[in-house]
């Protein structure tokens, strides 16, 4: 039961929703795909916007990601009595959105995931 808690916990601590294309499989479209492709392939993006150049930026949501952190400090009493104390801070958590970047010509030149 502990194994499957486990593995239930590790799926949502980074989600794809609608089964989005990983990093490294949208890499293969990079210089081939337009911006027309990636809206016929994945759907409408959670937001899109161009630049002054004219080229384009579009943003997928491809789940929450949350990197667990863990904080020690140095703690010490007028008594002379020290000690170190830790704590769990949570990490950094966000949504995660697979971001592709189109050129002026609407080509595809780059994929990143970033979190907001």
């Amino acid at each position: 039961m502990l194994a499957t808690f486990c593995l239930v916990l590790a799926a949502g601590c980074q989600s794809e929703p609608d089964r989005l294309p990983s990093v490294k499989v949208l890499s293969a479209h990079v210089g081939r795909w337009t911006y027309e492709d990636a809206l016929a392939e994945l759907g409408a993006p959670a937001r899109s916007f161009e630049l002054r150049d004219h080229s384009r930026i579009a943003e997928w949501a491809a789940g929450w990601d949350a990197t667990p952190s863990l904080t020690f400090r140095l703690e010490s009493s007028d008594g002379g009595h020290s000690g170190v104390g830790g704590s769990d801070s949570g990490g950094d958590s966000g949504l995660l959105y697979r971001q592709l970047q189109f050129d002026q010509a609407g080509k595809l030149v780059e994929i990143l995931d970033v979190r907001h």
